[in-house]
């Protein structure tokens, strides 16, 4: 019972090859996504942080939040990226091959 449950057929190899260039390809766009919008989202909000920051905790933080922000924007812009583009090559693709079948 266990060979049976460690041997894949073709199909199963196929699937899981097939995912793995989904998820590469999500990854790379992301990462692309991520280089293009961080900064803009980081333009669009560093103002409210370093605000929100001075308010709540004081001044002289400024350059920690900096820093931090922008990362903090980069990973986001990332993420979301990602699971956006996997989202939408899985659909686009399951909606081709719904449609040839």
């Amino acid at each position: 019972m266990e060979k049976r449950a460690m041997m894949r057929g073709p199909r199963e190899a196929g699937k899981a090859k097939a995912l793995k260039a989904i998820d590469g390809i999500a990854n790379v766009a992301a990462i692309f996504l991520a280089f293009l919008l961080g900064p803009y989202l980081y333009d669009w909000t560093i103002g409210w942080a370093q605000n929100f920051v001075a308010s709540n905790y004081g001044y002289g933080l400024q350059g920690i939040v900096s820093f931090g922000w922008g990362c903090l924007c980069g990973a986001v812009v990332y993420y979301v990226a990602q699971a956006s583009v996997a989202v939408l090559i899985t659909m686009v693709f399951g909606s081709i091959i719904v449609r040839f079948l």
